[in-house]
């Protein structure tokens, strides 16, 4: 994020931030999705209580977008995520819809995780990276 020469997106629709959470050593990863009209989605599955916590470096996240020509960026502010250690599943997960959908709407991700989850949202994108086909 220091450099703001550097287009995080590279060419794809999609990137991965990993957070580390300091003075812990715990981390975490969100993902970034560019639709094909440049729009931006942060999606973190700890919504509000992720990355947004650090406002200094999500701050610096969202200046870096816009100084890069990303206008439109919208953040997600609903949990997802439980107790689990599932944030990269929900990072690709996310990737996964952007690429479904040629470019998804945190509607679209949001409705189709409502649809799904029978209980919990963990518990879905748990089943869905499981080894049960």
């Amino acid at each position: 994020l220091e450099d703001n020469n550097i287009d995080i997106f590279k060419d794809c629709g999609h990137a991965v931030i990993f957070h580390r959470w300091h003075p812990s050593k715990s981390a975490h990863w969100l993902t970034l999705l560019r639709d094909l009209e440049n729009n931006v989605i942060i999606f973190d599955s700890l919504g509000s209580n992720g990355m947004q916590k650090n406002k200094k470096k999500f701050n610096l996240l969202l200046k870096r977008l816009k100084d890069n020509g990303y206008k439109k960026i919208t953040v997600n502010s609903k949990a997802y995520q439980g107790e689990t250690n599932s944030c990269g599943k929900y990072a690709i997960f996310a990737i996964a819809m952007n690429k479904l959908y040629k470019g998804a709407s945190m509607k679209q991700i949001n409705d189709y995780l409502e649809y799904e989850k029978n209980d919990s949202y963990d518990n879905y994108i748990l089943k869905l990276f499981s080894n049960d086909i």
